[in-house]
């Protein structure tokens, strides 16, 4: 049975404001190109009702980084969301020391910084686990997958401007999921007892 209370695991935003009357004029988003700012309203009205989902008792932390790193993620939309793509590489959702340290996917602090040449602030969600805690840009954990996957694109395409002109990276869940003890819940570990409540309403007006 599904009993946690949605408010002890809210990664709360204050500048995500969220109308499911009109789904056209839910997200106040900051100047973008058409195509980055769209995908930023999109990606907000989500990370907010992902917000409203109850998880049950295996969930205790939601790190949601599209909105406690807003900043960062913002700025790598900004900068290489730059139109249709050829390939588009798709991860689950955000690593402990990549994503939900910078807001970027696979984001290891060291690529990120050095290669995208990205900075800025990052934010925290409103609770954080002792073991995992948000440090941005500060962190001095990196994240292997991240790396990996950077690396080899670094050497390949020598500039992220080369790789971003051909493909894109993106995650299909933008939230991080943690147990009590600190580890990562998977989006397909996630039981089915979780209540869709948005997706119904969206069912109830078609």
């Amino acid at each position: 049975m599904c009993s946690k209370r949605r408010s002890e695991i809210e990664d709360l935003d204050a500048d995500c404001k969220i109308s499911r009357q009109d789904d056209a004029r839910i997200i106040e988003t900051q100047e973008l190109p058409g195509l980055a700012a769209r995908i930023l309203a999109i990606e907000k009205l989500l990370s907010g009702r992902l917000n409203s989902l109850d998880y049950g008792e295996k969930v205790e932390y939601l790190y949601n980084p599209i909105l406690y790193a807003e900043d960062l993620h913002t700025k790598f939309l900004s900068k290489f969301l730059v139109g249709p793509t050829e390939v588009f590489f798709l991860g689950m959702n955000p690593g402990p020391f990549g994503m939900c340290q910078t807001g970027i996917p696979f984001g290891e602090v060291g690529i990120v910084r050095n290669w995208m040449q990205i900075d800025g602030l990052v934010g925290k969600p409103a609770r954080e686990h002792p073991k995992r805690l948000v440090l941005g840009m500060s962190s001095n954990r990196s994240e292997p997958s991240g790396k990996r996957f950077w690396s080899f694109f670094e050497h390949l395409c020598k500039s992220p401007e080369n790789f971003f002109s051909k493909a894109f990276v993106y995650n299909y869940c933008p939230a991080a999921f943690l147990d009590s003890k600190g580890a990562n819940v998977t989006p397909v570990d996630l039981k089915v007892c979780i209540n869709y409540t948005f997706l119904k309403d969206k069912e109830s007006k078609t």
